[in-house]
């Protein structure tokens, strides 16, 4: 999960392992927050605000303001509002009327005086940050809300899309919205509010489209759609009144599509200008696009996007628009477009000798909360981490990286020792960081094994956190080829046993298992005829036993008895041993 900052320079990643990873500008290093229960809850969301957060402790110098406060969802149904300046959680909001679900989105006001969170329920919570408090429940969808976005315009709105689309207006008394004409077909996973908030554009799961509304007061109504090469996974939005809006989408695997059309309700019918760039043709091994936005000084011109890999993520700007104030034909990152304030020195790793931004420092952070450094490590740790990892260069290589490197110089030893039988603890360990890796080569090597009793107890010893992406590995497994279903089956079987208490307890899980329960139906379905047909084949060779193969050559013949009891022999030999003895 990637956020940006309001100044486009600031941005910040969720990793796995629910760590926040805080980038004040992105040729500085990052600094890691972890939380208390950081390992017992999974993070779903994250939403990012200017304004620094409401907490016991007031937060003071110049830079509060611009670090602000970053909300954390999690699937406990508690949100944490983390303190960037101080490097601390201000508030945790709904530990005593928290959701039944999981939260699904979290969304501030364009204040960031109070916070808005989703879930599989049906209401929207509003929580004032001052007071770490409920305020008020919004009608939602039925189905629970699948994404949140709030408006900074001048009206108040708060957008919420599940399986129908909803615009809030926060300014009434009115726990309802107004729905919209939206033409997808699946929960809404993407939306995003202009500037002005004159637009509205958002996107659905596995869908290609996306649906431009109008949201001027009295005129909400559905704009246009637009048509992608590939379902988006990051969406931004500008427009200036009555003039023209520009439309920034980042498509799967590494694809950038920039629109530019009319903004007003009267330019539905007017053409629609596109340019797209493929990351992988123009920069080989650049990474997908994780997010986009528009440049806080230059919106009417320059993207910035980040790209790569989440741990070390690269943020760079894309120009789009044309010396003639077009849409430019050809797109590439790196490039800034000329005028008005901050150079592309500012966004590109590395770049510029200019007067950067104040880093905030691990004393301003606290350490309480804080990853110790490596300069605070003993000397002789940090030596033998860089000599493995790659000298002082491996400081900035991701985990992934570093990981690499360290099993290319153990690869020769390993070979070298035999491979002992798996047991249960090295079994589970590996399977667990395979799940925290998404190592699918490891997770392979784990499935190998098959025995009942391995896998029951390596299954017990897992995390509640891993069940759920473990069973849906599985399913997606046996989904591509229902063949290896049998020996799934035994890893299948060990979940569902042990923990089925708490996948009793995980919400829409049936939703997530649709296609498993599709192959088991179509599996069993004929498990009856097959039976029926067993039933006959053993009557018939009965038959064919009992008449000797029906007096014909062709028939089975019957099979000789291995022993015959005769009663008057039996009776005589019993009477000779009575004389013997």
């Amino acid at each position: 999960m990637f956020a940006f900052a309001a100044d486009t320079r600031a941005f910040c990643v969720v990793t796995a392992n629910n760590r926040l990873r805080v980038w004040r500008s992105p040729g500085d290093a990052p600094k890691q927050f972890v939380g208390k229960d950081s390992l017992a809850v999974q993070c779903t969301s994250v939403a990012w605000a200017r304004t620094p957060a409401s907490g016991k402790r007031k937060m003071t110098g110049s830079d509060a303001a611009e670090v602000g406060a970053i909300a954390m969802g999690m699937d406990d149904g508690t949100v944490s509002v983390w303190d960037v300046q101080r490097g601390v959680v201000a508030t945790k909001l709904g530990t005593s009327e928290q959701h039944l679900a999981a939260v699904t989105d979290v969304a501030f006001s364009k204040d960031g005086k109070l916070l808005y969170s989703s879930s599989a329920e049906k209401y929207i919570t509003e929580w004032d940050l001052a007071t770490s408090e409920a305020k008020r429940q919004l009608k939602g969808d039925k189905g629970g809300t699948t994404k949140l976005c709030a408006s900074a315009g001048a009206r108040s709105l708060l957008a919420a899309g599940g399986s129908t689309l909803r615009l809030l207006d926060l300014a009434s008394d009115s726990k309802k919205g107004k729905k919209l004409p939206s033409s997808h077909a699946a929960d809404i996973s993407l939306l995003s509010f202009s500037p002005n908030g004159h637009l509205l554009a958002s996107a659905c799961a596995g869908g290609r489209f996306v649906d431009v509304f109008s949201c001027v007061d009295g005129q909400e109504a559905l704009l246009r759609t637009l048509t992608l090469a590939h379902e988006p996974t990051a969406l931004v939005i500008h427009s200036v009144p009555d003039a023209m809006a520009t439309l920034a989408a980042a498509c799967a695997p590494n694809g950038i599509t920039v629109f530019r059309f009319g903004a007003a309700p009267s330019d539905a019918a007017s053409p629609v200008a596109a340019s797209s760039l493929e990351l992988a043709a123009s920069r080989p091994g650049a990474g997908a696009v994780l997010a986009a936005r528009f440049h806080e000084s230059r919106p009417h011109a320059t993207l910035v996007v980040a790209t790569g890999e989440p741990l070390a993520p690269t943020v760079e700007p894309l120009a789009y628009a044309s010396e003639a104030g077009g849409l430019s034909a050809s797109l590439a990152l790196g490039r800034a477009a000329s005028g008005g304030g901050g150079g592309a020195a500012e966004l590109a790793v590395g770049a510029g000798d200019g007067e950067q931004p104040r880093v905030v420092g691990p004393g301003e952070l606290g350490m309480r909360s804080c990853e110790q450094d490596a300069d605070a490590l003993p000397t002789s740790r940090v030596k033998r981490l860089r000599d493995a990892a790659g000298g002082e260069a491996g400081d900035q290589l991701t985990i992934k990286q570093r990981l690499d490197a360290l099993s290319a110089a153990l690869a020769a030893p390993l070979e070298a020792k035999a491979k002992a039988a798996p047991t249960t603890e090295s079994l589970a360990t590996l399977l667990d960081q395979a799940l925290q890796s998404s190592d699918d080569a490891l997770l392979e090597e784990c499935l190998t094994v098959v025995d009942a009793g391995v896998v029951g107890l390596s299954v017990a010893r897992l995390a509640p956190a891993r069940v759920v992406p473990l069973l849906l590995r599985l399913a997606a497994k046996v989904e591509r080829r229902p063949g290896r279903g049998i020996n799934l089956s035994v890893w299948l079987r060990a979940i569902l046993t042990r923990h089925a208490g708490y996948l009793m307890s995980v919400p829409s899980l049936h939703v997530k298992l649709a296609g498993l329960y599709h192959i088991l139906e179509a599996r069993t379905a004929v498990f009856p005829k097959l039976l029926s047909l067993n039933g006959r084949l053993e009557l018939a060779l009965a038959h064919i036993d009992a008449h000797g193969g029906g007096g014909g050559g062709g028939g089975r013949k019957a099979s000789a008895p291995q022993a015959v009891y005769d009663e008057e022999v039996e009776d005589v030999l019993a009477a000779a041993g009575d004389d013997d003895e």
